[in-house]
């Protein structure tokens, strides 16, 4: 759980064309975090919000992989 915000972290094996977005409970998308080509490493994205509480779901999308992980923000 978080309030108001939260760090997501990831690490990519290469550079790639990449997707950080951010859905609602209804999987709408409500904010894309990044939208470019990251380098292979550690990276960190901060996600500061004034959404109402509830469950959230961060969706990393690459080259030949996407991933979906779920948060719970509470105010």
């Amino acid at each position: 759980p978080f309030n108001n915000s939260t760090t997501i972290q990831f690490s990519l094996p290469k550079e790639t064309e990449f997707n950080l977005s951010i859905y609602n409970i209804k999987g709408e998308q409500i904010e894309t975090l990044f939208e470019g080509i990251k380098k292979a490493g550690y990276h960190k994205v901060n996600w500061n919000t004034n959404q109402p509480s509830g469950i959230y779901f961060a969706k990393f999308s690459s080259e030949n992989q996407i991933k979906t992980i779920r948060m719970i923000f509470l105010k």
